[in-house]
């Protein structure tokens, strides 16, 4: 498995949630496994964790 798979599997649990959040199939999320995750995948997962942080940040 490749290490940016781990990440978003990690971050969001199972590959159904992964599948809910970007709306394509649970299929597409194993392909990441042997394909590799897309680029603007992990852009946006990035940018989640960021604004997970902000958002924790402001509420301390």
């Amino acid at each position: 498995m490749n290490e940016d798979y781990n990440k978003i599997l990690t971050h969001f649990g199972n590959a159904k949630a992964v599948s809910e959040h970007f709306d394509i199939a649970v299929q597409s999320v194993y392909e990441w496994r042997v394909k590799g995750v897309p680029d603007y995948r992990m852009r946006e997962l990035n940018l989640l964790k960021r604004l997970e942080d902000a958002e924790c940040q402001q509420t301390t």
